[in-house]
């Protein structure tokens, strides 16, 4: 609960937090440093001081093992003879005897090695053996009193431990109690892995035994006991060890003690930074409500800093620029509805409803209306208006007078015409009735055109500010633009509709028996689009390819198109380069880039027997499958120099009959559906406007299929 409430408070802030982290780092960072460094230097001293004190054992136990074993051989050499074991000649090797003749006194290891509770080993314990002066072997057997008590005493059973193994097999001679068998294990490790004199790091390893705990990491130290020359025995290793973990233990206080003064000091640092930093925070994060607020999109937000400091200024200059960003965007949204009317929409009336509808909220507005000069007309006037408190958009008509229209062409478009209620009630009867005291008129003019203008009214000459003017006079550029690019566009498009249809007129009238074949195709190529579902830009591109299919015509001579026989196989070669020629005609126009396929695959077969690159299936153009269909049916319903023209009935009974060879069984299902559901649109007149540039899609993906026909 407390660090929610911290949470909540200047923890919350990025400030507040970063700067309390530079507060703490600056005052205990030194502080943890000092403690760190300290713990690592005691440490390090005592795993020192341990690592002597286990050498130091280490030594000491070899030099009185030594003296023992000297001790006891000198004693086995003086005793009588009474005294000893007889020892069996036969169990010792020549080398050994002779070792006897020369030294006196061999030191003889059991050959068992696991020592008993009594301290001997197997039976059998270690043996000191010298000959007598006869030639008999006597032995002394060693007790663990004689030879390790005095280790024992040496060893402290609590910290440190010890073990002998022979160097020869690495077997046990002694451990000290305390040892396991895990930890005699780890020794003997240590003291195979060890050369000469020295100290080691055993590390911690599991015990074998699941009934032992294991063992940990330990410092141990060796010496080498050299009993060949001698007691003629292999040489023994010694390994002295102590518990790394004990040997640390006194730091444990001393981390423990610095620990405690570190969370002292940090605990009174973080107090102090807490009182200060708040003070700080406090205006930071009113301020960062007031923006999240802001850019939620609530510009009416206000913040309140009480310090006469430099936040209390923020404050005031963070209130000053919401205001205005909130008289900015206002703006920026009507001018941006405008600018989307104008792109999206072509009918004129959409502009003007959302111009005036971006009206609504200006200041002191009562009224406003926004009147269009038609097109072909210099008086007619389309009126759109509003009230503030009305939903509804209230569409008039009414007749401009050529005082109006004076008035307003003379005046430059950044000025405005004030009307008075005299001026309105006695001719500018286009202008809404209302009783107010101000009426502002901003014609709308495009490169000296009138194309219209938009009236405001206000409650009052004061009402009228003129940054709210400015707003008007924005909006009415914005229309006047956008009406002045809607009739451009309807120009254009009437333009290159007229050329268009009048190219394709041209290419027919090339042959008497060809006139309005290129409409007439393109009329129920639309028609078959339509029952298939085209998007409106394909449909665009078929229309311009089907007027345009056979300008390749153009290059075929008149004999041929004409010739009432059937054609031979060179002019048959002729006719059939009619595509290929008219691609290469229309490459070179941008506009045409996505009718092409159309163009050059019209006459190709689903079969794959078509002309001129015998596509097949889906690889012929899609387009270009629908514009085959639509071309066989017209040149087979039309009349040819060699033939007369079959009915529409016929001619449909043929397309189907080569549906899936010549012809896409989809386009001659669309042919079908056509003429059940709509058999007027197999002859029905199209619109020019409807298709006429409406968006050039890339053709890329291969679809299409047709008939040869010329």
């Amino acid at each position: 609960m407390p660090f929610r409430k911290l949470r909540a408070g200047f923890l919350g802030t990025r400030v507040g937090r970063q700067t309390l982290l530079h507060f703490l780092g600056a005052a205990l960072v030194p502080v943890l440093v000092s403690s760190l460094l300290g713990i690592w230097y005691v440490r390090q001293t005592l795993v020192t001081e341990a690592a002597e004190r286990v050498d130091r054992t280490a030594e000491s136990a070899g030099l009185i093992l030594l003296r023992q074993l000297t001790v006891l051989a000198r004693e086995t050499k003086d005793a009588p003879a009474e005294a000893l074991l007889i020892e069996p000649a036969g169990d010792f090797s020549s080398d050994e005897l002779a070792h006897l003749r020369n030294q006196g006194v061999l030191l003889r290891l059991p050959g068992a090695l696991e020592t008993d509770s009594a301290g001997t080993s197997g039976g059998s314990a270690i043996r000191l053996v010298r000959q007598t002066p006869d030639g008999s072997l006597r032995a002394r057997r060693i007790t663990t009193h004689e030879l390790w008590d005095p280790l024992n005493e040496l060893i402290d059973g609590d910290r440190t431990t010890l073990c002998v193994f022979t160097m020869s097999g690495w077997k046990r001679l002694h451990c000290s109690d305390s040892v396991t068998s895990a930890k005699e294990e780890q020794l003997r490790r240590v003291a195979r892995a060890s050369s000469g004199s020295g100290t080691a790091v055993a590390p911690e390893r599991g015990s074998a035994n699941g009934n032992e705990q294991p063992v940990r990491e330990l410092l141990a130290a060796h010496r080498d006991l050299y009993l060949r020359y001698e007691l003629a025995s292999a040489e023994w290793r010694l390994v002295t060890s102590e518990d790394r973990a004990l040997a640390l233990a006194p730091a444990s206080s001393v981390t423990t003690s610095l620990c405690l003064l570190f969370a002292l000091a940090m605990v009174s640092a973080f107090t102090f930074a807490h009182r200060q930093i708040r003070r700080s925070t406090q205006p930071l994060e009113a301020l960062r409500d007031a923006t999240k607020r802001v850019e939620a999109g609530d510009l009416d937000t206000l913040v309140v800093i009480s310090s006469r400091d430099e936040y209390g200024e923020l404050g005031l200059a963070f209130n000053g620029m919401t205001n205005a960003l909130s008289r900015q965007l206002t703006l920026l949204r009507v001018m941006d509805d405008v600018d989307q009317a104008t792109l999206r929409h072509r009918e004129i009336e959409a502009i003007a409803a959302i111009a005036l509808d971006g009206l609504r909220n200006t200041r002191g507005l009562t009224g406003a209306a926004c009147a269009i000069v038609d097109e072909y007309s210099t008086t007619n006037l389309s009126c759109w208006s509003i009230e503030p408190s009305a939903k509804r958009v209230n569409s008039t008509s009414h007749e401009l007078s050529a005082s109006d229209r004076q008035l307003m062409l003379e005046n430059p478009r950044q000025y405005a015409l004030m009307v008075n209620a005299a001026d309105h009630n006695s001719g500018h009867r286009w202008i809404p009735d209302a009783d107010d005291a101000l009426r502002i008129v901003f014609p709308l003019i495009n490169d000296g055109e009138l194309l219209g203008a938009i009236s405001v009214s206000f409650a009052s000459r004061f009402a009228a500010l003129t940054e709210e003017l400015m707003v008007v006079r924005r909006i009415a550029d914005r229309v006047g633009l956008g009406i002045a690019n809607v009739r451009l566009l309807d120009r254009l498009n009437a333009l290159s509709s007229g050329t268009l249809l009048a190219f394709a007129r041209a290419i027919d009238a090339n042959s008497p028996w060809t006139a309005g074949h290129s409409e007439r195709v393109t009329q129920l190529a639309i028609g078959l689009g339509r029952q298939l579902e085209l998007a409106p830009a394909e449909l665009s591109t078929l229309y311009r390819g089907g007027l345009m299919h056979d300008i390749g015509k153009i290059g075929i001579p008149p004999a041929v198109l004409d010739k009432a026989g059937r054609l031979d196989d060179t002019e048959r070669a002729i006719i059939e380069k009619h595509p290929e020629i008219g691609e290469r005609i229309l490459r070179p126009i941008p506009a045409f880039a996505d009718a092409l396929g159309i163009v050059r695959s019209h006459h190709e077969r689903f079969d794959g027997t078509g002309y001129p690159d015998r596509l097949a299936g889906e690889n012929i153009p899609w387009l270009a499958r629908i514009l085959a269909v639509a071309d066989v049916f017209d040149a087979m319903a039309s009349d040819r120099p060699y033939r007369a023209g079959l009915s529409h009935r016929a001619t449909i009974t043929m397309i189907e009959g080569n549906s899936g060879t010549h012809f896409d069984p989809r386009v001659v299902e669309a042919l079908l559906a056509l003429e059940r559901n709509d058999p007027k649109a197999l002859t029905q007149q199209i619109s020019l406007r409807e298709f006429t540039m409406q968006g050039s899609s890339s053709f890329n993906t291969p679809h299409n299929a047709m008939v040869a026909i010329r």
